[in-house]
């Protein structure tokens, strides 16, 4: 019998940060991995394609679909075991005038294997699960929602009945979120 090894290398896309320039984009990228995933060490060199828009053009809200200040982080894994991402023990559900999203940790809907629709949006190191589609899919993935007194105020049951908290979060009007980027694919395939 032979042995085999390989390295794994895993891609994030997204990770929008406003920046003065891209040594302190950089930075702020490795910063936001080191506190995410403390097992994976990010270098700078690690870091490409890394794309700045006009945050005063007069471009249509079309560009929501273009992720600002982004880039794709290569990495070669070398400790990461997702299945010993903590279950939250807490979700934000956001709302605003028009619509909704869970916040859920990018750690956690990966560790779950759920892929989120470009409905719904990322920043830093948190998932915004759309109310219509996504976030009931999460939802019935990893367990139940049992609602309390008033919608999204309530607590998920996982499967293995951990319950996590879901607090309500008024956004306002606008919320901010609808200003963050698209969610790209989070698939480890």
């Amino acid at each position: 019998m032979k042995e085999y090894m390989c390295d794994v290398t895993l891609v994030f896309s997204g990770n929008n940060h406003q920046a003065k320039n891209v040594e302190e984009y950089k930075q702020k990228v490795i910063e936001q991995f080191n506190n995410q995933y403390p097992n994976i060490n990010i270098t700078e060199d690690e870091i490409s394609f890394i794309e700045e828009t006009d945050n005063n053009s007069s471009e249509p809200l079309l560009t929501n679909t273009i992720i600002k200040e982004s880039c794709l982080l290569r990495t070669f894994i070398k400790e990461i075991c997702l299945s010993d991402v903590p279950i939250p023990n807490d979700l934000w559900w956001h709302s605003d005038s028009g619509h909704s999203w869970l916040r859920v940790p990018v750690a956690f809907v990966m560790a779950v294997g759920f892929e989120p629709s470009s409905y719904s949006y990322i920043d830093d190191g948190f998932v915004y699960l759309e109310e219509d589609s996504d976030a009931p899919k999460f939802i019935k993935l990893i367990g139940r929602y049992e609602n309390l007194d008033e919608p999204y105020r309530g607590v998920i049951i996982t499967r293995d009945n951990h319950e996590i908290k879901v607090i309500e979060v008024d956004d306002g009007i606008d919320s901010p979120i609808r200003e963050y980027a698209r969610c790209p694919s989070l698939s480890l395939r």
